[in-house]
């Protein structure tokens, strides 16, 4: 199974909306569970996600929103890949949103 989160650039991250999704499905005894020591094993049967990012402007740190994504896919659902597929300067002036789609690397 392979899952899909698209989302855009938001004030540095994601929109509020996905956060609150990924805290209401983060749920002991749902999608992970704690080991005797504490640590998070996942219970997702999906193998692989794929985080779709959009942007307008081309300053994106990663670690802002896919980051957070991909701890969580990790550590917490045991998803094993996790990828990111990103578009960004969608906004700027002059720039062709149609090309840079098409350059996307899949």
């Amino acid at each position: 199974m392979t899952l899909f989160i698209n989302a855009c650039v938001w004030d540095l991250s994601f929109p509020a909306a996905l956060k609150q999704y990924l805290e209401k499905i983060n749920v002991p005894g749902i999608t992970f569970y704690y080991t005797p020591d504490g640590v998070p094993r996942g219970l997702c049967r999906a193998k692989e996600l794929f985080y779709v990012m959009t942007a307008g402007g081309t300053y994106v740190p990663g670690e802002f929103g896919f980051g957070y994504v991909e701890t969580l896919a990790k550590d917490f659902y045991g998803i094993s890949e996790v990828r990111l597929i990103r578009a960004v300067g969608l906004d700027i002036d002059g720039a062709d949103p149609e090309r840079i789609l098409a350059e996307v690397d899949l």
